[in-house]
């Protein structure tokens, strides 16, 4: 209901209703599952109260009744995703002045989602102190976000900082580095450049920012063993929960065999693997195109 309140606090008024909720998206596994519905329920009121609202200004909503609500602080990654992506294609998104462009996958390459089936509850307090953590090392370097400083200047600095929070800014820095890196190299179709990013961004997942658990361990290893496979690397906050993988479209099937063998050997965990297309984001479904 805060989604709700938070629209009627902009004079967004929808009318009472009775409402089912189904969901095909993994709950608690690192794929933006509340953001996800937020930004649906948000397309009901919107339709149900008889007004429209712009996508961007939809997307703040959403995350506004998840920080407030939730309780969790999270950015807005998920909730701009689920409101402003496109039909294969990612969300390039600038978190400073919510700027975003459309960047295309490369053609044959497949996206597949590698679920742990490891819980993950990213309101617990290790989320909480990593973002305590970044915040506190962009104060001690004088800046308002770590996307400011660049690998030189905190080397610089290392001196100021304590070692865990020092470890945790570098990997901040860095990934900030490989996302401007990896979108060319996806609209490139560039596969050497896409395997290097992601070993590189799952090295200081490990190592840096100490996100991994031995399930994602786990999960690696066996895309990483897997026929096609391109890249991978973990998915959202990490602590569990889903991993993601690039794969060659034609290798799909026999690279999810693989991984659920694999990592159902080493684990005794059957997990989910889903090879999905990037899509739309949250609006009206066409019932008539989704019974063909």
């Amino acid at each position: 209901m805060e989604l709700l309140r938070s629209f009627v606090n902009q004079d967004l008024i929808c009318p009472s209703f009775d409402a089912v909720i189904h969901s095909t998206v993994p709950l608690e596994s690192g794929l933006g599952s509340s953001a996800a519905l937020e930004c649906v329920a948000a397309v009901v009121f919107q339709e149900l109260g008889g007004w429209t609202s712009e996508r961007a200004r939809m997307a703040r909503l959403c995350q506004t009744a998840e920080n407030q609500f939730v309780g969790v602080n999270c950015g807005i990654l998920d909730q701009y995703s689920s409101c402003l992506d496109e039909e294969r294609c990612g969300l390039l998104l600038d978190c400073r002045d919510l700027s975003t462009s459309l960047v295309p996958v490369g053609a044959g390459i497949r996206l597949v989602v590698c679920d742990t089936r490891a819980p993950r509850q990213l309101s617990g307090v290790e989320y909480a102190a990593r973002r305590a953590q970044c915040e506190e090392g962009a104060s001690r370097l004088g800046v308002s976000a770590l996307r400011d400083v660049k690998p030189c200047t905190l080397e610089a600095h290392a001196g100021e900082l304590s070692p865990t929070v020092l470890k945790r800014c570098l990997f901040i820095v860095m990934e900030n580095e490989r996302v401007l890196q990896m979108a060319k190299a996806l609209a490139a179709g560039d596969r050497a450049s896409i395997r290097c990013l992601c070993a590189e961004s799952f090295a200081g997942a490990h190592d840096l920012y100490e996100i991994c658990t031995p399930y994602m361990l786990a999960m690696m290893r066996a895309m990483l063993a897997a026929p096609g496979v391109i890249g991978a690397r973990q998915a959202g906050a990490g602590f569990g929960g889903c991993m993601v993988a690039l794969v060659e479209e034609e290798q799909a099937e026999n690279f999810r065999t693989a991984v659920a063998d694999e990592y159902g050997r080493a684990t005794g965990i059957r997990p989910e693997i889903y090879a999905v297309k990037p899509a739309p984001g949250a609006g009206q479904l066409n019932m008539q195109r989704v019974y063909e």
